[in-house]
Parts: C-alpha cells; sequence; structure tokens
C-alpha cells in the first residue's frame, strides 16, 4: 500500500503537486469519481457528497449534502458493522452530526485504500491516518503574495477579491481540522514533509515527495 496525504495552503499549488505524483507513480487520486464509487459500494446515495467542502462546512445541513437517498445494509463483507452505523442515522433527521459525518468520510478512505495506491488531498487525512504505517504527509505552503498571484491565474480574479479567496479558504481549513479533529492544521508535527513552493518548482516539490515516499520504513507484513 502507498498513501500519500497532502495539506494543502489554498493556491500554494497542492493540487498540482498532487497530480504530479499520480501520474509518475501511477497513483489514484482520491477525488470526486472516487468519492461517488465507493458512496454506491457502501450502499448510501451521496448525489451532493463530492461537493462537500471546508469552506462551507458551517452553513450547510450535512444531511442535504451527503444524503439524498437511503438504502442499507451496505453489501460489503463488513456489512454488519456498516449496517449498524447507517442505521444510527435516522433518515429524518434534519443534519448529520460530526462525528457521524467524520466516521462515513473515514468509511469511504478506508474502502478506497484497500484497492489500490492513492494521494488523498485534503478531507483530514493527515489526521485519521496519522497512525497507519507506510503513509506519508506532507504540507504545502507558499507565501501569501504567490498564493494570490496563483488564483488570480486560474480564477481572473482581481487581486482583492484572490486575497479574500485564499483567507477565507485558509481559515474554513483550519477550522475543519480543528473542529473534526481538534488539531492545529498548521502544525508541522503532524507532517513528515513541509514544501514551501514559493521556493520550490512544482516539479521539484512532486521529486521531493516521491523520494520521501521511497525512504518510509516497509511496514511489517501481520502473521
Amino acid at each position: 500500500m502507498g498513501i500519500i496525504t497532502i495539506s494543502r495552503q489554498f493556491g500554494s499549488g497542492g493540487d498540482e503537486i498532487a497530480r504530479q505524483i499520480c501520474r509518475q507513480l501511477g497513483y489514484g487520486l482520491f477525488d470526486k469519481r472516487l468519492l461517488v464509487r465507493t458512496a454506491k459500494e457502501l450502499g448510501i446515495s451521496t448525489g451532493e457528497l463530492i461537493d462537500y467542502s471546508v469552506d462551507d462546512y458551517r452553513t450547510r445541513h450535512l444531511l442535504e449534502r451527503l444524503i439524498v437517498g437511503w438504502r442499507s445494509p451496505f453489501a460489503l463483507s463488513d456489512a454488519d458493522a456498516l449496517a449498524d452505523f447507517v442505521n444510527d442515522l435516522r433518515p429524518d433527521t434534519a443534519r448529520l452530526d460530526q462525528e457521524q459525518y467524520t466516521t462515513l468520510i473515514q468509511l469511504a478512505i478506508q474502502t478506497a485504500m484497500e484497492q489500490d495506491n492513492f494521494v488523498i488531498v485534503g478531507r483530514g487525512g493527515q489526521a485519521f491516518l496519522k497512525d497507519i504505517p507506510g503513509v506519508l504527509h506532507v504540507r504545502v505552503v507558499a507565501q501569501f503574495p504567490d498564493r494570490v498571484r496563483r488564483v488570480q491565474q486560474r480564477t481572473r480574479l482581481e487581486e482583492a477579491a484572490a486575497q479574500d479567496m485564499v483567507t477565507t479558504r485558509d481559515k474554513a481549513s483550519a477550522e475543519y481540522l480543528r473542529r473534526i479533529y481538534n488539531i492545529d492544521w498548521a502544525d508541522p508535527h503532524h507532517y513528515h514533509l513541509v514544501l514551501n513552493t514559493s521556493l520550490l518548482s512544482i516539479n521539484a516539490a512532486a521529486q521531493v515527495v516521491i523520494t520521501a515516499l521511497h525512504q518510509l520504513p516497509t511496514p511489517n507484513p501481520g502473521p
């Protein structure tokens, strides 16, 4: 199993680094399509699960964002345990609480991890996979002006609007990790590497990550 988690400041190039790594290593990217596939395997209709993001976490009813339909139990090897979890989510409630939402996302990622090698961008990967051997945790940062320029190039926003987007998204990401996992998003102790793309190119940063991945201790096989 090869898993890389990437936590990134908005506009730092973390997504671009993830795609570069996936191209070079042939890894999968934990993206919208994978979430849809995994959700279907779990037996939950999740029409808008893929649109959940940290910046609207505080304003969206989780049920509206996650569960459009309702079906159980799950058709998986651990069906009983998963069915118990889903059956605890009453379909007539107004929203999922934080613990239930977190469990749902973890189940999706754990299911995906059993199938292939992946790069997971965001989604608290550095927190809930922190004790998994062989998982490399990376944080990508950059100077604020550089991030604003990247956002402007991608979105064609005026500078003030791009600045506001960068600030808002960073605050939302930090709040998400604090509320869900009670960690400081920026604490370097959560990561094997902290890469500054104001000093490194996207390609150079990707190469550093790949080199570090190959240097991780090999997990001991089970009995």
